[in-house]
């Protein structure tokens, strides 16, 4: 079992970031100039997801992103009309990533 109260990032490669669920089964990592950019989203979808008033999302290209562990995810149609998967830890439940259909990008939490 991996300890949940570890850093996920400082297992990451010089000049990547990385991060994962509470438990330690969902694992990701990119690099940090692969980042295109990072916001905070307060739709209602992204309310609901994250469980806050909030979503903070960094956009990544999905081609750029490793993800170590099998997310369960579910998909709705955003609030903009797009196409949103959301993947989170099926032991844990803590959200890990969402993709859109019309984007080449990732967006991770």
């Amino acid at each position: 079992m991996v300890d949940q109260f570890a850093d996920p990032s400082k297992d990451a490669p010089a000049g990547t970031e990385g991060g994962g669920c509470l438990c330690g089964e969902i694992r990701y990592e990119f690099p940090r100039d692969a980042m295109i950019s990072a916001h905070h989203c307060h739709c209602v979808d992204c309310q609901k997801s994250t469980g806050s008033g909030k979503a903070t999302i960094l956009f990544v290209p999905a081609d750029q992103l490793l993800i170590k562990g099998e997310p369960k995810t579910y998909t709705v149609v955003g609030s903009a009309g797009s196409h949103v998967t959301r993947g989170f830890c099926a032991h844990c439940g803590s959200p890990v990533l969402s993709l859109r259909r019309r984007a080449a990008s990732a967006e991770v939490y």
